[in-house]
Parts: C-alpha cells; structure tokens; sequence
C-alpha cells in the first residue's frame, strides 16, 4: 500500500479519489503501528512499541523543545543544543548504574538524589531546572580507603549556566543535590563502583 500526496484536490471528484484517499487512510496505521500499538478504536490505547534510529551526528534541537535524544556512533545520546550526553555506557563500565529523577523545591537546599547515590562510585549527573532550562553537567569521585578522597568537577555552558550556584556536594559519603533556588529539577545520570 502506498501514500499518496495531494489528494483530493480541488478540481477533483470525490468519486475518482476515494481510492487513493482510502489507501492513505489505510497507510498510516500500517506506516504508524510500525513503532506504535495504534488502536483507530481506542486513542487511549496508542502508545510507543518501540523507537528505532539512524546513526548521525548531533542534531539541532527543534524551537520550543527542551532536547533531543539520538544516535551517534550506535551510542544512545542526549542534547540540550548546549550539551550533548552519552546515555549508554552499559557496554563499557562494569556494574554501570543509569538513573534519572526529578525533584521539586520551595526554598535553596541539599537535597539527596534518587537512587540514593552513596560510597566509593563515581559518575556524571546532567541537571537541568524546568522553568528557564538552566543546566549542568557534574561529573564526580568518591574513594574512601584509610582516607577520604572526593571530587566534583562542574562543567556548565556559559550561555545556559545555572543562577543561584545550584551545584552538586558530597555530604560524608552520599552525593547531594544542592539547590541555589527554588524550582522543579530533572536529571539522569549514571555511576559505578570505584572499589
């Protein structure tokens, strides 16, 4: 079955293009439920099977969007159009961890990721607070033999950089959130051990 563009026009009878409409209208459940359950009796019942993508090179992200996620390199990636994030490193680290969150605040703070992010790990954390879309990347170090070694490297774009100096924190062990202003944040990230 084929789609076919431009039909009707206006100088055509409904009698000679009921046809090729029929064949659109059949078209796009068959093109649709390709990666989608599209249920014509139910919309409630439509929804992602599945999302297949080419490799490229990083994209632009559309007007009025937040991100974009894609393949690069037959990793899977995100982009904010500042920061591009590498999302699958299961093939690389042993005991990777993925995870994302959100979490909303009244007031500036510490608060805890979820999952509990806690003991010798090491990893990145995106961050980005909904209402403006100010972001950040952290990228951060936990060891604790007879001594205690930490570290939090920041890296945020200078033209979307957070106000407030939202940064990240270690607090004894657990790895914290520290909010600069109130708001709702996301983020995701991953870790593995370091021990």
């Amino acid at each position: 079955m084929t789609y076919t563009p431009n039909v009707p026009q206006k100088n055509q009878q409904i009698a000679t293009t009921q046809q090729p409409i029929l064949n659109n209208f059949g078209f796009l459940p068959a093109a649709i439920g390709q990666e989608h359950n599209f249920n014509v009796a139910d919309a409630t019942q439509t929804y992602h099977k599945q999302a297949s993508m080419p490799n490229q090179s990083t994209p632009s992200v559309p007007a009025s969007t937040n991100g974009v996620y894609y393949i690069k390199n037959a990793q899977a990636w995100f982009t904010n159009g500042i920061l591009d994030v590498q999302l699958s490193l299961n093939n690389q680290l042993p005991g990777y961890t993925p995870f994302s969150n959100s979490v909303t605040v009244a007031s500036a703070g510490p608060v805890s990721f979820t999952p509990n992010i806690s003991g010798n790990v090491a990893g990145e954390v995106y961050v980005a607070r909904t209402s403006d879309s100010k972001s950040a990347l952290f990228k951060f170090y936990n060891k604790t033999p007879a001594t205690t070694y930490q570290q939090v490297f920041t890296i945020n774009p200078t033209s979307n950089a957070f106000t407030g100096n939202t940064t990240i924190q270690w607090s004894g062990t657990t790895l914290q959130l520290n909010i600069g202003s109130a708001g709702t944040y996301v983020y995701f990230g991953w870790f593995y051990p370091t021990a």
